[in-house]
């Protein structure tokens, strides 16, 4: 089966590492492969895949790649003679012929109550009617599947594919710091939702902490001008020294700190399908999360949970993880119930079902639950308490 898959929005960090690590496995099992790749991700897919055909697209601007991806990516595909479109980034463009896998990613989308954004209600609107058209519709774990039923008003019949488990760390060099104290770790690209601000405030009231540890945040910064209110609060609070904002680092960088850290925590406010807590317990790491559907749904049985989104509730939940040590087997059991394999296998089986029913659906008046068109205009307008 020849495949486009469009990586024109997938962002440094959890999109390509997805995707570098699913496609590979998708070209073993005799797919050939057209990527339409951003720049920021062009060269690691290229690295990742050199059999197939990756198409960079250099338009810097946000607007101009989303321009390209609903005016001429479709037409592209067909010119190189691909099958099938896949579209991993929950959009995809609004008019072809291709057969279309469309998977939701972004959890800001389709969630109760949404935030507010300007730009996330424009997206909203493009991926609902992506949701509508899209032969084949998945979602990457049953929390953000059952959310999307709720806000989006849509009846279309999806699948869960759940995500593979990334086990660099399993080989890794531990990473040591300068100071030679362990050291806790956060990863993830820093957007404020993420709340690494709480996991820095946790850490520096709690003494059994901030004596005995250090803080690491790995991540590269996406919403602007966080790295600096993140160390100025470092500073506020008096850690300036203990805790290290390292920035956006390769896999190999960041499964070294996996392999070294005392503990892995995410006090993030809404994910999808969160990978870092997954490498975390194939790490070995105890495992710290914040109270939310996804993570209880993946994560339930090998992670602690904050009681609520406090300092205090978190502090204790780490003070607790680090006493408690990792569940035993539990990076074992991770690595056969999350396997890319697995996930290949299934994203391959759906878009060979796209394949079979030969073109994008044509919408009927039956997808759309009326009776909850309310809850898809305020889920697209978002709620003004919510921030991004």
């Amino acid at each position: 089966m020849r495949v486009a898959v469009d990586a024109i929005s997938a962002a440094p960090g959890g999109g390509s590492s997805y995707l570098c690590h699913q496609l590979p496995e998708l070209e073993a099992l005799g797919h050939e492969l057209f990527v339409f790749a951003g720049p920021d991700v062009a060269d690691d897919l290229m690295t990742a895949l050199p059999r197939a055909t990756v198409i960079p697209i250099t338009r810097r601007s946000v607007l101009a790649r989303f321009t390209f991806q609903q005016t001429k990516m479709e037409r592209a595909a067909r010119d190189l003679g691909a099958d099938v479109l896949y579209c991993p980034g929950s959009s995809s463009p609004l008019l072809g012929r291709l057969p279309l896998l469309l998977c939701f990613q972004n959890p800001h989308l389709f969630t109760s109550p949404a935030p507010r954004d300007a730009r996330l209600s424009i997206l909203r609107i493009v991926a609902w009617l992506s949701a509508l058209r899209a032969t084949e519709l998945v979602h990457i774990s049953g929390a953000m599947a059952r959310e999307f039923s709720q806000t989006s008003a849509l009846r279309r019949q999806v699948s869960i594919v759940l995500s593979g488990a990334n086990e660099e760390a399993r080989r890794a060099t531990p990473e040591v710091l300068p100071s030679g104290r362990p050291y806790l770790l956060a990863v993830s690209n820093l957007y404020r939702y993420k709340r690494m601000d709480l996991v820095i405030r946790a850490y520096a009231g709690e003494p059994k902490l901030h004596d005995a540890f250090d803080l690491v945040i790995v991540g590269g910064e996406i919403d602007s001008g966080l790295t600096i209110e993140l160390a100025g609060l470092a500073s506020e609070l008096g850690r300036t020294r203990s805790v290290h904002i390292l920035g956006y680092m390769s896999t190999d960088r960041v499964a070294g700190y996996y392999a070294g850290a005392s503990l892995y925590v995410s006090t993030s406010q809404r994910e999808a399908f969160p990978l870092t807590p997954l490498e975390a317990v194939i790490a070995g790491l105890p495992v710290v999360l914040s109270p939310i559907p996804v993570f209880e749904e993946l994560y339930g049985e090998w992670a602690l949970f904050a009681d609520a989104f406090t300092p205090l509730s978190v502090s204790r939940a780490m003070t607790k993880a680090l006493d408690r040590g990792p569940v035993f087997g539990a990076g074992d059991v991770a690595r056969q119930r999350f396997s890319w394999t697995r996930n290949a296998a299934e994203v391959s089986a759906l878009l060979g079902q796209a394949l079979k029913e030969g073109r994008s659906r044509r919408p009927s008046r039956h997808d759309v639950d009326v009776r909850k068109l309310g809850c898809l205009v305020r889920t697209i307008a978002g709620a003004s308490s919510e921030r991004v």
